[in-house]
This record gives structure tokens, sequence and C-alpha cells, in this order.
């Protein structure tokens, strides 16, 4: 721009000048060096005019009637006009002329410049503008769930916070939980999975809009994470609220044609008569959800719950200690062989004592494994010893098929998986094939990538077991579908037949069982009638407390010796 800039310069100054250089050439070589003058300055003129200089119209009119004042004296002093005064002044006339078109080419410049200084201001603030919408944008963004269009967990901390501010704030915070979601999410894919969040999302803002017609700050909607959400109502009417609310979501919801019950369940706290800040209802929300998934409904808050979640923190860190430092153990409890009257396997239950807590039973520690992602490293551990408690049964003789429990989240351990088959492949000191045990509500629950990992399993020579069979809903097509070598009918069908003296439920399970060809095991036998309704229904095999209680691997190995030399006998 720098060469537009200096003939910018050089034209202006010119232009300038041309009155004096006009005088002075006029005088000294006459009207040629005039006329030449005249032209260099015309030039300039049409070259501003040509560029669209923004003062080029005052330069021109100024250069033309300097030119114009000029052609007359020199005209009038060729003779060819009168000597009056107009002719006379004609040369002050164009260079007032002149001076005042430089004049209004210096205003309108300068008012140019002002325009431009605004219209720069302007951009830098339409800017400004504009990157305040994007970060607005970002931040609503960054405040809402994509997928439902609800405020955030973030929203939700924001609100609390604001609550705590306020004075006299009253309010109950609902937590929302679908136990069931994870497993619809595996079984139909996240698509459908997220159809769900759309349409479960529409039922609650719908919800919300009937709610708000009679009140304007609640209620408030929140989607925590996929399958949670959290509402905050007002106290007043506050359980006729809720209840129109379960009634609103617990309805069976409509997927692309498919009925699917997402095991909705519900906890709630009040602010401030559970805590003393508004930002700590959610936590405690939290600790209560934990217990309602258990119960399967709505559980308000109380400080009993929080208190057994610390404990149960606790517990883990105890687990992960024990894990570590070996301090688990497994006992065996031996199964008969009804036909044989021998003892051809045995069960593997891992159990653990704190030198502080005591005796801790499988049933506290496992659901919190599973729930945290430690069940790998526990079924990781149990096949270890599991192998090892193998080998010395067979160095001793005994070729016994030892089975283990694992857990229907194993199944969806890939690497779990492949450590299960290499271990099983690396034992040539065993005949017997390992056996696993899946409840029967674990085979209910599974989804495709588990059964194919059960059949994976199965083509490795590993036998599975279906466990407590008669507590779930399996159904013979069902059963029928999966790769199973053995089904396990639980006590409580045992003590019903016993009970009712009517073995038709019983029977029905054991058939079950042989029209599968599975090898057919009755649990929990403890008393000698119960023993003979499972000989009289031809039962494979028993298990229970009447052939002997979970015990000690050593005492196990000295029970097999006595057992094999005195045969059963009562315990």
């Amino acid at each position: 721009m720098w060469p537009f800039q200096l003939i910018r310069l050089f034209s202006f100054l010119l232009v300038l000048a041309s009155p004096w250089l006009g005088a002075y050439w006029l005088k000294k070589t006459g009207i040629e060096l005039t006329a030449l003058t005249g032209s260099l300055m015309l030039l300039s003129s049409f070259w501003l005019l040509h560029k669209r200089h923004a003062n080029a119209l005052f330069f021109s009119m100024a250069l033309l009637t300097m030119l114009t004042g000029v052609a007359v004296m020199i005209l009038r002093s060729k003779g060819y006009l009168p000597a009056v005064m107009l002719t006379n002044s004609a040369m002050e006339i164009g260079n007032a002329l002149a001076a005042l078109f430089f004049v209004f080419a210096m205003l309108h410049n300068m008012h140019l410049e002002k325009n431009k200084k605004i219209a720069f201001q302007q951009q830098i603030l339409d800017q400004q503008q504009h990157i305040q919408n994007i970060q607005q944008k970002a931040l609503e963004a960054a405040l809402k769930e994509h997928i439902s269009d609800l405020p955030n967990k973030q929203a939700l901390f924001n609100r609390l916070e604001q609550l705590d501010q306020q004075r006299d704030s009253d309010f109950y915070l609902v937590m929302i939980e679908h136990q069931r979601f994870r497993q619809i999410e595996r079984a139909l894919g996240v698509e459908e999975a997220n159809h769900t969040i759309l349409g479960f999302s529409k039922l609650l803002k719908r919800w919300g809009e009937q709610q708000r017609q009679t009140q304007a700050q609640y209620p408030s909607l929140f989607a925590l994470e996929r399958d949670s959400y959290a509402v905050l109502i007002a106290p007043t009417d506050f359980r006729s609220q809720f209840e129109q609310l379960r009634h609103q979501l617990d309805a069976l919801l409509k997927v692309d044609n498919l009925q699917l019950d997402l095991g909705t369940v519900y906890s709630s706290v009040h602010y401030p008569a559970d805590c003393a800040k508004a930002a700590e209802t959610l936590d405690l929300a939290l600790a209560a959800i934990e217990h309602a998934d258990r119960a399967g409904d709505y559980l308000p808050y109380e400080p009993l719950y929080l208190e057994q979640n610390l404990e149960h923190i606790h517990l883990l860190s105890e687990l992960n200690i024990a894990l570590q430092d070996d301090l688990l153990e497994l006992y065996v409890q031996p199964i008969l062989d009804m036909k044989q009257q021998k003892i051809h396997a045995a069960e593997l239950l891992i159990r653990w004592y704190h030198p502080k807590m005591g005796q801790i039973s499988p049933v506290d520690f496992i659901p919190l494994a599973e729930q945290t992602g430690m069940i790998s490293q526990v079924t990781e551990w149990v096949l270890d010893k599991t192998m090892i408690l193998q080998k010395q049964l067979a160095d001793a003789g005994a070729n016994l098929r030892l089975s283990m429990n694992i857990s229907p989240l194993d199944l969806r351990n890939a690497a779990l998986i492949s450590r299960v088959i290499e271990a099983v492949k690396s034992t040539s000191f065993s005949t017997v094939p390992l056996q696993l045990e899946l409840t029967e509500t674990a085979f209910v629950d599974l989804v495709k990538d588990s059964e194919q990992a059960l059949k994976l399993l199965e083509r490795s020579n590993i036998r599975i077991s279906l466990d407590d069979f008669g507590v779930g809903q399996s159904s013979l097509a069902r059963l029928q579908g999966l790769p199973l070598g053995e089904l396990k009918i639980d006590r409580d069908l045992l003590c019903q037949a016993v009970r009712l003296n009517d073995d038709t439920v019983l029977r029905y399970a054991v058939m079950l069982g042989k029209s599968l060809q599975l090898y057919t095991v009755v649990e929990g036998v403890e008393t000698l009638k119960e023993l003979d309704f499972v000989r009289r229904l031809g039962a494979d095999a028993m298990q229970g407390y009447l052939l002997a209680k979970p015990m000690p691997f050593a005492t196990f190995s000295q029970w097999l010796i006595d057992f094999e030399q005195q045969g059963f006998r009562l315990s």
C-alpha cells in the first residue's frame, strides 16, 4: 500500500503548489509551462478519481477552479477577455474557491475517519457479542444432557448452590434410577437405549409441565447419567406430586414396538430436614438409592444408609487387602452321586475371616464387589486357588470335579474368560473338566455376548452348571438354548415339597433336567425326609448339610478318606 500513499501525497502537494507554480512559470516561461503544469494536475486528479480516493472529487473541484482562474488570467493578458474586476481577480477567486474545496476535503476526511473509528468500534463490539453468544451456547451445552436435553449434573450442582444462598429454601430431591437400563443397552444396542432415554425424558417433561401449571419454581428436572435422574419438588403436597410422578414413570415404556420395564427405583431427601446444606442432598440421595436398588422400590433417606455405605467402602478396601495378602479361603462341600453312592464332585465356596470383623459372609461382600468392578479380581483369585486344589486332589488320587461360582459380570470380561480357558488348558493333572456355576437369575439376564462366552467355555471343555434353579423364571426354551451340563435345584423347592407333602413342582424340576439330558443335583438336603424325596424322584445327586457342611480343604481331604472307608454316614 505504500506506493499508493506516496503517489497520493505527491498529487496532494502538487495541487496545493499549483497556484504558486503557475504564477512563477507564467512569469518565467509563459503559457507552455502553465499548460504543462495544468496537464500534470489534471492527470493527478484523474488518477485520484480512478483510484476512488475519498477526497478525489474535492481535489478535482479545487483544481478546476484554480485552472479556470489561470485560464481567465491568460486570456485576459492576451486580450481575449476584457480587463474588468472579475477577470482581474480571476486568479484570486480561483485560489479562494480551491481553498474552500480543500477545507471541504479536510472536513470530509475527518468525517470519514470518524466513521471508520465508529465502524471499527462497532465491529469490535459485534465480535465481542459473537464471542459471548458462542460462550453462552457452549455454557448451555455444557449444562445439558445431549440426548434428553435436560439440565445435567453440573446444572444440578449450580442449582443447589443457589438454593444454599437463598433463605428459607425448602425442597425434596427425588433421585430416579433404572436398574435394568444397562442390561437393555447391552441387549438392544446404544441407539435403542438412546430411544429409551428420549421416551423416558418425554414422560418426565410431561409430568413437569403439568406440575408447573400450579408452581412456577418447581419442579426442576435433571439428567444425572444415562440411567439416573433427579427432580426437585416443592414440599407442599410432596406425597401427592411424588405419587403422580411414579404413576407417570412406572408404566412400561414402549420403544420401537417393544414394551420395556426399566426397573425404576426412587429415593428422596428433604432439605433442610435431612441435611444442613442443599448441596449435600444429592450425596444422601445416592446413599439411599443403593438401598432402594436392593429393595426394588422407593426409600426416603435415613442416616443409617449413609453409615452403611461408608461401611461398604471400608469393607471393599479391606477386601482389596485380603486379595493382595491372600487372606481369603476356599471351603469345600462334597456332592454325592445317588446311583454310585460316591463323592464325584465338590463345590468351592469362598470364605473370609477378618481379624477384627470376624467371619464375613459372601452375601455381604460379593454384591459389593460386583457393583464396584472388583468381582473379576475375586474370580481370578478363586480360579488360581481352584487349580491348586485340583492338582492336590489329583496327586492324592481323588479325581473329583471341582465347581466354582462365577458372576454374570465375569462373562462380559473377555480377558477373564481367556484366562479361565488358558488355566484349564494348562492342567494336565486332571481328566475331569472344571465346572462353573451361574445362578438361574443370572441366566435369565444373560445377553448375547454372555451367551457367546458360555459357548466358548463349553468348547474349551469347561462344564456350565445352572445353580439355584427354581427361584428364577427360566423357560424350557431358554434352557434349551444354553450350553448347560448340570442343573442344581434350589433348596426352596425341596422345602416346599416336604412342607406340603406334595412333590409336583420338585418332580417337574427333576424331569425337566433329565429331559434336557442334564446332570441333576438337589441342593440343601438337611434331613432324612428330604433325602427320601430326592431318592424317590430319581435325582442324580444331592448336596447339603446331611452329607457334609462346607469345610476347609485340609479337613475335606481327611473327610474324603473317611467317606471312602465308611461310606455315606449322616453328619
